[in-house]
């Protein structure tokens, strides 16, 4: 069987390098570099994430708090990649301890989610969103007494 489809290939690729063959009108590393930029302008068009991140103007322990937006923390899902957890679940028993878990979901800072953001937010917002945005999440955190 597969030879069939060897020789099906083998015939196809002969025929088509009877025609005429076209030069590319770019180099590889122009097509790649264009195919890059499309994909950039795309993703960065779905998340619509700020023109520029303002970790910068927070303070120093903010900075830090916030850093922890990359899932590498001292939440027990990052700790239990480590070896250094038992588990991955956040002790609410509804999913793992992530960063998203404990900023949306979880039970446990409900109270405390609720008061810092009573409209609700995006994941989003609080993790890349304006200063305040950022400043408002460094308060929750600090609220949970979670170390991070």
């Amino acid at each position: 069987m597969t030879f069939v489809f060897n020789e099906e290939a083998d015939r196809l690729a002969k025929t088509g390098s009877h025609l005429e063959q076209t030069r590319p009108t770019v180099s590889y590393s122009e097509a790649k570099t264009l195919v890059k930029r499309h994909y950039q302008t795309t993703w960065n068009a779905q998340h619509s994430l700020p023109s520029e991140d303002q970790m910068p103007n927070l303070q120093r322990h903010q900075q830090t708090i916030l850093f922890r937006r990359t899932g590498h923390c001292r939440l027990r899902a990052h700790m239990h990649r480590l070896g250094l957890s038992h588990t991955p679940n956040c002790p609410c028993e509804t999913g793992p301890q992530t960063p998203e878990h404990i900023l949306q979901t979880c039970p446990l800072h409900q109270e405390a989610r609720t008061d810092h953001w009573p409209q609700g937010a995006t994941l989003q917002e609080q993790l890349w969103g304006t200063k305040d945005s950022l400043i408002l999440t460094t308060s929750f955190i600090q609220a949970t007494k979670l170390e991070v």
